[in-house]
């Protein structure tokens, strides 16, 4: 089918690809939509793999699954698993599969996300060290959780974060080791980190910040984590959790641009105009911050693959959605809205019932705001980013200052 109606080729089955394919279909569009995934299954959702599916008493595939498998037939979709396109031809704009066929394109889009990086730790390899990105990982690290009593958690970003919450939920003794002077560094104020990191801390969480792991030693049905002094902690299972790389090399080997990611412009589109890049693995030009970034959140891949539809339908306007994300900790619900990119002043604001905001703001104009357990302010913050005017520094420092009534007063 994909053969004789080239249409859309996306390569890559996760959530953006998924929700591009319905998108399309959707906006009436008529012609070929074919996904090719690497992975045996269909495309399904990630985020619980470090919450809900972890915590759960063992929650099946198909509450994760993106969409029922006979609805990709029932809409036409060409849906291609357990395969990966390893050569793009855009001469011919034509792809070829790992399994040797080949495919035709009117538009690809690359979808491809992004996977874990590797540490060049000595030890890495063992069977005791996991990592976290499929559900195969997210089954192994549950047998883990199952049996063990404790757990080291290289990495301190948001994965590392979740799930040292869900192993301590769980009974485990769990130590995070992490490079930088402090917990979620990349995507965090550094006051909204302190409270969640001192929320977990008492939950019986013991963190190393400013460490190097030089070597991961197993023995015996244990691991341990060699630090820079010498230093030992042991535990019956590593987690890495040190960040994720773009999948970007079948682009780059095409000859497209790659820096951190597929660069797009703000159609989202690659400099051939019949390729394009959408969800953790583009990295395009936001206004707000004015330079070009890499999310990594399924609300980004969804609305990318929305803006794409669109543009694919006769419908093009530039990508300049609100970016927001959401992470769950223990019992912390954290929520952002906004990026901190630049930014140089934070008011925080503890609030009632263990309710936390941080406002971050650069040259004094509000840029993002961070929430814990208050999701109304969140989506104020949404409305307020979007649509302005933006509070002032002098606003938020007032007492008396609440987001949710300067947006029922000033956003139309």
């Amino acid at each position: 089918m994909g053969a004789a109606r080239p249409g859309v080729l996306i390569v890559g089955a996760g959530i953006a690809a998924g929700q591009l394919a319905v998108e399309l279909r959707q906006a009436g569009y008529s012609e070929s939509v074919t996904i090719v995934g690497d992975e045996p299954r269909f495309p399904y959702n990630r985020p619980p793999l470090s919450k809900e599916y972890l915590l759960g008493p063992g929650e099946g595939f198909d509450q994760l699954q993106f969409r029922a498998p006979a609805f990709y037939a029932d809409n036409d979709i060409d849906l291609i698993i357990d395969d990966a396109v390893v050569q793009v031809h855009r001469a011919d704009r034509r792809v070829t599969l790992a399994s040797g066929s080949t495919r035709t394109y009117d538009t690809l889009v690359f979808a491809t996300g992004a996977r874990n990086r590797q540490l060049p730790l000595a030890g890495a390899d063992s069977e005791r060290v996991l990592g976290l990105r499929t559900v195969d990982d997210a089954d192994r690290l549950r047998a883990e959780l199952d049996a063990g009593r404790r757990a080291a958690i290289i990495g301190g970003g948001f994965i590392g974060m979740e799930i040292a919450a869900v192993a301590r939920a769980r009974g485990l003794d769990v130590t995070v080791v992490e490079l930088a002077p402090r917990a979620m560094a990349r995507a965090l104020s550094a006051e909204t980190a302190a409270f969640i990191t001192d929320h977990l801390r008492r939950s019986g969480i013991t963190f190393r910040f400013e460490v190097v792991p030089q070597e991961i030693v197993a023995d015996a049905g244990a691991v341990g984590i060699v630090l820079s002094g010498g230093e030992r902690i042991d535990a019956d299972f590593v987690l890495l959790a040190a960040g994720v790389v773009p999948n970007a090399e079948i682009a780059a080997q095409s000859g497209l641009a790659v820096a951190n990611g597929i660069v797009v412009d703000e159609f989202l589109r690659t400099e051939d105009p019949h390729v394009y890049a959408i969800g953790d693995c583009a990295i395009f030009p936001h206004a707000d911050i004015g330079a070009r970034v890499r999310l990594e959140s399924v609300q980004n891949a969804t609305d990318q693959a929305r803006a794409v539809a669109a543009a694919l339908t006769g419908r093009p306007v530039p990508f300049e959605k609100v970016a927001w994300f959401w992470s769950h900790q223990g019992d912390l619900n954290l929520q952002i809205a906004g990026l901190s990119t630049g930014g140089d002043t934070t008011i925080a604001k503890p609030g009632p019932d263990g309710r936390f905001s941080a406002y971050v703001f650069a040259s004094e104009r509000l840029i993002s705001v961070e929430s814990v357990n208050f999701t109304a302010e969140h989506a104020a913050a949404r409305r307020v980013l979007a649509d302005g005017p933006r509070p002032t520094m002098t606003e938020v420092n007032d007492d008396g200052f609440s987001l949710r009534d300067y947006a029922r007063s000033r956003v139309a």
